[in-house]
């Protein structure tokens, strides 16, 4: 099951490049701006297997400039390597670790050169909706208003490119939650086992929504604790967090989200984090068992998503 997770996506890149490159039109879930990670490879060959290699190549790029300005904000990038090489092969393939390096960017340069940062946060609003989430942590008095403006101005702009794109509208919008979904650990909870289902290109839990009063208290959760937390990098981790926990779909290759800003994050949270990380590497291995809820894989997942659940609160 591993080596389904390992090349799927990128087949599936792979032909909706091959369309783009070769019609112009795009027929994919995913926002229009995500063409670009996803196109680049594919400009050089036609052949998925060296398409594959090109593609890792570029996601070599996004890990290596990622750990640079790691290090340049004098941390050291090896927590945020370690993650991405437990996640192999699935880090490299998806086109998160390329939204991570432009995210990242974005609060790189929030001090620095406020037209940059703003421009990669739009650029990888446009990508991925997560980013968007940071804005409410924004608002402090160590950061100028023409900073924050920018910035909520830059927010506002990708979620209209966002909900502009009919297709990532329509694919989301009837999208129910997966069983890795830390929602689906309360159902559990509970005793509730749901039909599993394949469904929007993924495992899927059968007429299962996240209720809004789940979502909204778990992103409010992580905003308030972002926004408690003076330090810009380390406050970062928590609004991510918070989405990811909030959201209907949690696929394993989220931890890369948050992995730029781990370096930054308490002694606590790393060790947790890792903790989840090496459980995730576990039920990846038995994938097809733990989304049916078999044991002890469940136990794997169950265990990770608690574990991040704690780390809201350190």
């Amino acid at each position: 099951m591993y080596k389904f997770i390992e090349t799927w996506d990128l087949w599936h890149y792979f032909n909706n490049a091959s369309t783009f490159v070769q019609t112009g039109k795009i027929h994919t879930e995913y926002p229009l701006a995500s063409m670009i990670p996803i196109s680049i490879p594919r400009l050089f060959t036609d052949v998925f297997s060296t398409y594959m290699l090109l593609y890792y190549a570029l996601m070599l790029v996004c890990v290596l400039g990622t750990s640079y300005l790691i290090h340049k904000k004098r941390r050291h990038p090896w927590l945020y390597i370690l993650i991405v090489a437990l996640l192999l092969p699935l880090s490299f393939g998806v086109f998160d670790l390329f939204v991570g390096l432009f995210f990242f960017l974005s609060i790189f340069y929030i001090n620095r050169n406020v037209l940059a940062g703003a421009i990669f946060y739009l650029f990888s609003i446009s990508m991925k909706m997560y980013p968007l989430v940071i804005l409410p942590t924004l608002l402090s008095p160590n950061l100028k208003r023409s900073t924050i403006l920018a910035y909520i101005t830059a927010g506002v702009i990708g979620l209209g490119i966002l909900f502009s794109d009919s297709n990532f509208v329509s694919f989301h919008k009837d999208r129910t939650a997966q069983p890795e979904s830390f929602y689906m650990n309360v159902l559990y909870l509970k005793g509730e086992r749901p039909e599993v289902i394949y469904s929007h290109n993924a495992i899927a839990l059968k007429d299962v929504h996240v209720p809004l009063y789940f979502t909204i208290g778990l992103l409010t959760l992580g905003v308030i604790r972002g926004m408690l937390e003076p330090s810009l990098f380390r406050k970062m981790y928590y609004p991510i967090m918070g989405f990811i926990l909030a959201n209907g779909v949690f696929s394993p290759q989220y931890l890369l989200w948050v992995a730029p800003f781990l370096p930054f994050a308490k002694k606590r949270i790393q060790i947790l984090f890792m903790s989840a990380t090496l459980l995730t590497t576990l039920y990846l291995g038995y994938y097809t068992q733990t989304v049916h809820f078999e044991l002890p894989y469940y136990k794997f997942l169950f265990m990770r998503n608690a574990l991040l659940f704690i780390t809201l609160f350190l």
